[in-house]
């Protein structure tokens, strides 16, 4: 009995998690859909009006906008070289190593197994402006959940030995990264992949309108969820986060349903026997 009432609970754990999921996913889902996307102009007009009742940096709230990014001071890149306000990079080694494997009846034996090992892995942002019709606003992209758009995405086989790393703005050196050949150990070769927010964008941006400091912006809000900057449209997103939670309900359902299954035929399993 005690194996199945440990793959029952293991199940209704799992169940749980992605119950909680998709709760998570719910209240982003709600606050996307019930906050407007709205535009600089009347926003500015509301904090002056709300500073001249109760004195400037009081105001808070979470609003949805949609603009133009623009930057005086921006990013590069490492790996396409482009200007942008975020960028998102990683550097994979491909290998194939001897290991030592077991067949079942306990035989060790040799074998050859490909694996990845992360060489270089960089996500960097710098604030920017967003310029929307109507007007301009600073945003601090610092905690917000950034989605870039998909730049490098390529294969490289081992042969080259000096490959550029991170960095970004010539702020760090190269890295180099050296294939190994030996008798237990294999490089294949390199992915790379970057993704990045280029000047020019147009995003979407759900976040916190704040006037502390004395300056208007938006940041992240300070209570979660946390926000999001992306360049897919706020039907897109809506789409995207009401997939997930089908998806999420089906697999906690799915959970609950077997772990109790697995319970019922445990307890038959000892009550025949």
């Amino acid at each position: 009995m005690l194996p199945f009432l440990i793959a029952s609970l293991i199940l209704l754990a799992l169940g749980y998690a992605s119950f909680r999921r998709g709760r998570s996913l719910k209240q982003e889902l709600l606050i996307i859909k019930g906050t407007e996307v709205a535009n600089l102009v009347d926003l500015q007009s509301l904090v002056r009006h709300v500073a001249g009742e109760m004195g400037g940096g009081a105001y808070r709230e979470r609003v949805a906008l949609s603009g133009t990014v623009r930057c005086e001071t921006p990013l590069e890149a490492p790996l396409s070289q482009q200007q942008c306000v975020y960028y998102k990079t990683q550097i994979t080694e491909k290998y194939k190593a001897l290991r030592t494997v077991k067949d079942s009846h306990g035989n060790r034996r040799k074998e050859w197994k490909t694996g990845r090992e992360t060489l270089s892995k960089d996500e960097i942002q710098t604030p920017f402006i967003l310029d929307d019709p109507s007007g301009q606003i600073l945003v601090q992209p610092h905690g917000f959940g950034i989605e870039g758009i998909e730049v490098v995405e390529r294969f490289e086989p081992a042969g080259t030995t000096n490959l550029a790393g991170s960095g970004g703005s010539g702020d760090r050196p190269e890295v180099t990264f050296t294939p190994r050949h030996d008798s237990r150990y294999r490089t294949l070769g390199y992915h790379y992949r970057e993704e990045i927010l280029p000047l020019g964008t147009c995003v979407y941006l759900l976040g916190e309108l704040t006037d502390e400091g004395r300056r208007l912006m938006v940041r992240s809000p300070s209570s979660p969820p946390s926000g999001i900057i992306t360049h897919r449209s706020q039907q897109a997103i809506i789409g995207s986060k009401e997939g997930r939670l089908r998806k999420t309900h089906i697999f906690s359902t799915g959970f609950f349903v077997v772990s109790f299954g697995v319970l019922i035929y445990g307890l038959y399993h000892v009550l025949s026997t």
